[in-house]
């Protein structure tokens, strides 16, 4: 909860027009000793997107992205669109 309020806040005050860089190395895949991160499950993926192309282009609901090394799982369609991030992962 602590890193999605994290997220939250990183995004309001972020200033760029790119929106919030998220520092995802790859995809979440077999080097991840767990399939998923919290509600972000690797068998759903849809690669790296944009969050907003994640949910209109990708039909996605849950987004993946690090920040200063940890990973959040973001759900919710509509919380995705205005996180305004990009290089995270896609999940349906």
């Amino acid at each position: 909860m602590r890193s999605l309020i994290l997220l939250l806040v990183a995004s309001i005050l972020s200033v760029t027009v790119a929106g919030l860089a998220c520092g995802n190395q790859g995809l979440l895949g077999n080097s991840r000793p767990k399939k998923f991160v919290g509600a972000c499950n690797r068998s759903d993926s849809k690669g790296k997107r944009s969050s907003h192309n994640c949910v209109t282009k990708a039909q996605g609901t849950k987004y993946l992205c690090v920040l200063s090394g940890k990973a959040t799982c973001i759900e919710g369609a509509n919380h995705i669109v205005h996180m305004n991030m990009e290089g995270g992962e896609c999940f349906l």
